[in-house]
């Protein structure tokens, strides 16, 4: 990996600040006091492997200080061809290519707590057909129930809407973000899928609707187990990375008292 751009957020006198360290010599130029010195010490405290890694409140800029679950430092790395390797244990959507063109960088910040975020800048997607197939089964399986209605009132059978309209909303399209508690209202509204599934069995009455109703019950029962797995796996490797992950800033950077400047990298000039 190389190191392609630091940010700060809060950190000491580093109120807001960014700049681009891909330059084989990186030079800062400021007088006293601007925060020079902030740069090497924030990334020190980025990379340490200290148990006790929180931040102190004394380290923080007093005049805009930071929320307790921002970003405070964060450092951006370009991938090569060798960390693109250790990607393929991943549940990556297999429909596209993972390469240099579609995975391109890695994140490492840290948050007052101490606590280490990692991301990818990334084209790839973890597979979403799970949970497109599941709120699909799940929607015609409650729409499918509604239009029995009158059949279950006859024999007396309470339908599971309720748990269906929650493993939809847990399933809605474009969020992939998932916990414990989504994946337990997929197995809670399948595993009521399955006793209504028994219930009309149990009853021997001839109904069109209620045939239908039970044939999306079982589908949606079937599609919403193998979302909640695919849910489990997602949080795992989420909390696996965020929990462990690790990296070694590479030491490029080359501090330089001077004239008034700021913190951009600047190329040393000619002697």
């Amino acid at each position: 990996m190389q190191l392609r751009q630091i940010e700060f957020n809060g950190y000491k006198r580093l109120r807001r600040a960014a700049c681009n360290v891909d330059s084989k010599t990186i030079a800062f130029i400021g007088p006293n006091e601007v925060g020079k010195s902030s740069v090497l010490k924030g990334l020190a405290w980025l990379t340490t492997d200290a148990d006790d890694a929180a931040l102190p409140a004394r380290e923080l800029n007093r005049a805009q200080r930071p929320d307790g679950d921002a970003l405070i430092v964060r450092a951006i790395y370009r991938l090569d061809a060798s960390d693109i390797e250790a990607l393929g244990a991943l549940d990556l959507d297999t429909d596209q290519e993972i390469s240099l063109d579609s995975i391109s960088e890695f994140r490492l910040s840290r948050k007052q707590d101490g606590t280490v975020v990692t991301g990818l800048t990334s084209s790839l997607s973890r597979n979403r057909a799970p949970f497109e197939a599941g709120f699909v089964a799940a929607s015609k399986a409650r729409e499918d129930i509604a239009a029995a209605s009158d059949v279950f009132e006859h024999i007396q059978v309470e339908p599971p809407l309720v748990s269906l309209r929650e493993s939809i909303d847990a399933l809605t399209p474009g969020d992939l973000e998932w916990t414990s508690s989504r994946t337990a209202r997929l197995r809670d509204a399948a595993t009521e899928l399955e006793l209504l599934v028994s219930e009309i069995a149990s009853h021997d009455v001839r109904s069109r609707p209620l045939t239908a109703a039970r044939r999306s019950a079982e589908k949606a029962m079937h599609s919403l187990r193998t979302a909640a797995e695919a849910g489990d796996r997602r949080a795992k490797r989420r909390s696996h990375c965020t929990a462990e992950a690790r990296a070694e800033v590479p030491p490029v950077w080359r501090p330089r008292s001077g004239a008034r400047g700021d913190l951009r990298p600047r190329r040393p000039g000619p002697p």
